[in-house]
């Protein structure tokens, strides 16, 4: 008689028990048990003795049956232990949430082995199989990268959903109102917000100007300093450019019955001998002419203020459509499907990657519900509209390239390697660095990976050759790896966690074509009217929201979950635990050193302190 001590922990989340029939199958390497009974009533876990007639040699996998008795009632299952009759301690990770319509629940043990066992092999097959007919693609728009084939949230798996009402932004502090109230005007914090504004990917050093951009150096000579020319500040490296070129010939739309527009504006940027950034020049179309006049800081005041505000309002497209949505949200939700879909849960390509995932697959869903469908939000406050929208992702991925989701890189291809002052390349490659040591030395080897990479490649990039290949190579897996876990982490913090300061959403007149035609009703008529500003400022307040139909009714869990933090334990063996633990350890490193710097800055850059970098895209 082989005699077995069995465990079955329920996760520590509100109303995780169940007054169900819980039993379990234990599966050895030369038998499996009887199915055992565990417990009517089952609240917090319990412990259980399972007698079989013989050894069952090692534990590889368990299965866990859920019968209903009167009421169905959900059960979040946390782990599995067994301790064999020699005193071996076999740990099974669940954290899932089981109903009684769900089938037998198969965990593999700790170790993806080399197909040894056909039971093992069969096990990843049906698990794979189960997940890719539930967690199927869709195309949502043509030239957008693929999604989940759901259309409401209540249609997600429940693993895969939450159900309260989260704070928008928790702890993170954007920009100190205060000080935007009283600096949005000046150029000084115009430039600073292309460097740690919340939009920091658009600005690259400009070695040479654009023929559609015709800057003369008599021009911006004067703002230049003395002793220099603009050819000599390209050469060194202190002129930088931002172009709008995707903004080009972007229908607009109507809000309220009244047209809105939509400029594509170039705008030059110098950096000073006191390291400061400032623009010297900004053109509102792509097509220079009589009617595209170059503005200058030396313009009359409403003029340059007005041709400032321009740029912020394509910021605001460009910042919240492609560098949020499309660069992080869509991203995000491809290599959550993918992974899901292609990896088991025994692979440990799937245990390091699966909690930066945790909850995004509802976040998008519900985006795609009420922020970018027709009528929704964005159709409300943006001058683009719906159409808009479309079209401007489409054109968005075409840029896409997977380098440009590296963030070293994206910095090296856009010259801002050099440049003071610029913290999001300071802090974030801080961050990449120790996210890559973390996931090179504990995300074990390739097998399996090619299925992966391929779906990923096919449904976010949608199989675009010049998006580059170089992560389906093995040698760069490390890498790749590195971009995943950042882009749904650190990236995400960057380009979220931020105030949306002097960027309106709309614009009620046209670009100017002229200048000396500017003045101060004129420009407060093109602004936005004040409730757009309003929707625009608070795009998931619950007024917008019916919350109970749209969360469903799954009790609450623990919702914000910083990067580092892997309230799940899914690796069991000890080393995976051990470089967990040094990563955590570096990341508190990190926060002491930006909490340092912070502490005497006259503005904080606090986007990526690890204290307000969520673990995945969840908001």
């Amino acid at each position: 008689m082989a005699i077995y001590k069995v465990k079955v922990a329920t996760g520590d989340i509100l109303k995780a028990g169940t007054k169900n029939s819980i039993s379990i199958t234990l599966v050895g390497s030369r038998g499996e048990s009887h199915q055992t009974t565990i417990k009517y009533w089952f609240l917090p876990g319990t412990d259980l003795t399972v007698r079989c007639e013989q050894d069952l040699g090692p534990i590889v996998l368990i299965r866990l049956h859920k019968w209903r008795l009167f009421l169905e009632d959900a059960w979040f299952c946390k782990d599995v232990r067994v301790t064999a009759p020699d005193g071996t301690l076999y740990r099974f990770p669940c954290y899932q949430w089981r109903s009684n319509l769900d089938p037998p629940l198969s965990f593999p043990g700790k170790k993806l082995a080399d197909d040894e066992l056909e039971i093992l092999r069969e096990h990843r097959r049906r698990e794979l199989k189960e997940r890719q007919e539930a967690y199927q693609w869709k195309t949502f728009a043509e030239g957008w990268p693929r999604c989940l084939n759901v259309d409401s949230v209540l249609e997600l798996d429940s693993n895969v959903r939450f159900s309260c009402v989260r704070a928008t932004n928790f702890n993170a502090t954007p920009l100190v109102p205060e000080y935007v109230a009283a600096h949005w005007r000046e150029d000084d914090f115009f430039g600073y917000q292309f460097l740690n504004g919340n939009n920091p990917i658009v600005i690259r050093q400009c070695a040479a100007l654009p023929a559609k951009f015709p800057v003369t150096p008599q021009m911006v000579a004067d703002f230049l300093g003395g002793g220099t020319d603009l050819d000599k500040e390209m050469r060194e490296g202190r002129i930088f450019i931002v172009d709008y070129d995707v903004l080009d010939d972007i229908p607009a739309g109507t809000i309220h019955g009244r047209q809105q527009y939509i400029a594509a504006p170039l705008c030059l940027l110098h950096q000073g001998a006191d390291g400061l950034l400032r623009p010297i020049a900004i053109q509102l179309s792509q097509t220079p002419g009589p009617t595209s006049p170059v503005f200058l800081p030396s313009d009359a005041e409403w003029d340059w203020l007005l041709a400032k505000t321009w740029v912020r309002n394509a910021d605001f497209y460009s910042h919240q459509l492609l560098t949020h949505l499309l660069r992080t949200h869509l991203f995000g939700e491809v290599f959550a499907v993918a992974t899901l879909r292609q990896l088991p849960s025994c692979h440990p390509i799937f245990k390091l990657l699966i909690p930066h995932f945790h909850f995004t697959l509802h976040i998008n869903t519900l985006a795609r519900s009420v922020l970018i469908n027709p009528g929704g939000i964005i159709d409300k406050v943006s001058s683009g509209g719906t159409g808009g929208l479309l079209l401007l992702v489409r054109r968005g991925l075409e840029k896409v390239t997977y380098a440009s989701l590296c963030l070293p890189d994206d910095i090296r291809q856009r010259g801002m390697t050099q440049i003071p002052n610029y913290r999001y390349r300071d802090d974030g490659m801080i961050l990449w660095e120790t996210i890559r040591r973390w996931v090179t030395t504990g995300r074990g080897g390739p097998m399996g990976l090619q299925a992966w990479a391929m779906e990923i490649f096919v449904n976010g990039f949608l199989s675009r050759t010049s998006s580059g290949r170089v992560f389906l190579q093995p040698m760069g897996l490390g890498k790749f790896l590195t971009m995943v876990v950042f882009t749904c982490s650190v990236q995400h913090a960057a380009v979220n966690n931020g105030l949306v300061p002097n960027a309106p959403s709309s614009m009620r007149h046209p670009p100017p074509t002229a200048k000396g035609k500017t003045f101060l009703q004129h420009f407060l008529d093109t602004l936005p009217e004040v409730d757009t500003t309003r929707s625009q400022k608070l795009p998931v307040d619950s007024s917008h929201l019916n919350w109970s139909k749209l969360m469903g009714p799954r009790p609450c869990v623990p919702s914000q979950r910083l990067l580092g933090q892997y309230l799940e334990e899914r690796f069991t063996e000890a080393e995976p635990r051990r470089i967990i633990r040094t990563f955590r350890g570096e990341l508190e490193e990190i926060r002491d050193l930006l909490e340092e710097r912070n502490h005497v800055a006259t503005l904080r850059y606090n986007y990526l302190n690890p204290l307000e970098t969520e673990n995945s895209i969840s908001i």
